[in-house]
């Protein structure tokens, strides 16, 4: 092969090389891969729960649903099934969607500690119980908090995986319903009656003034 030919074939090697770096270069970066988003924690319809039982410090909240009409019992918790009262339905329909709504921030597979790292043996932290007149009941035990202390451990009973949840999202809302139940809001006052017109007073004539 003569010289022209090997600068011939250079100059197509070269420019091989070049448009392949361009069209390298100019792709996108690998985007970084990400998990899915976790899905609720508890899994149930919402519109067949007829009761919701929540305990933590030694009582327990019973709402119960019948039909549109909620009510509501707070006991000790070695005396169940004291007398309920009414309950406001848009506080139990949120107290519902709170529990619906808790999502995992963590997943600890199968509590390799042992469920008492947790504070999960034994619920420590409380339990929130779901029932359907079916008879399903999804049951969700409250542990310790997590070491950064914005989350709290939590597992579904029929589970030992240990799922971290932020504790704002149980700790007022949910276990503190309890000393906070759902309550029907309060009417408002009738407004007071209206008081009888009176025609307004007529400015006392002064001196010099000419009379009316």
């Amino acid at each position: 092969m003569n010289n022209r030919g090997l600068y011939i074939v250079a100059a197509i090697f070269l420019a091989a090389v070049g448009l392949f770096y361009f069209f390298d270069l100019r792709k996108p970066p690998p985007s970084a891969a990400t998990s899915p988003r976790p899905g609720p924690l508890v899994s149930i319809d919402p519109a067949a729960v007829n009761e919701i039982d929540i305990k933590a410090n030694g009582k327990v909240l019973t709402v119960t649903r019948s039909a549109s009409e909620w009510r509501y019992s707070v006991c000790p918790a070695d005396q169940p099934g004291c007398p309920s009262k009414s309950a406001s339905s848009a506080r139990s329909v949120l107290l519902l969607q709170a529990i619906l709504q808790l999502s995992p921030t963590k997943t600890i597979f199968g509590a390799p500690e042992g469920l008492p790292a947790y504070g999960l043996a034994t619920a420590t932290g409380g339990e929130i119980d779901l029932k359907t007149p079916s008879g399903r009941s999804v049951a969700l035990l409250v542990g310790a908090k997590a070491p950064d202390s914005v989350s709290i451990y939590v597992r579904l009973a029929d589970s030992n995986d240990i799922q971290a949840i932020p504790l704002a999202a149980i700790q007022t809302s949910i276990l503190g319903a309890i000393d906070a139940p759902p309550v029907p809001l309060p009417s408002p006052s009738p407004s007071a009656a209206a008081s009888p017109s009176t025609s307004p007073r007529a400015s006392p004539i002064g001196p010099g003034a000419p009379p009316p």
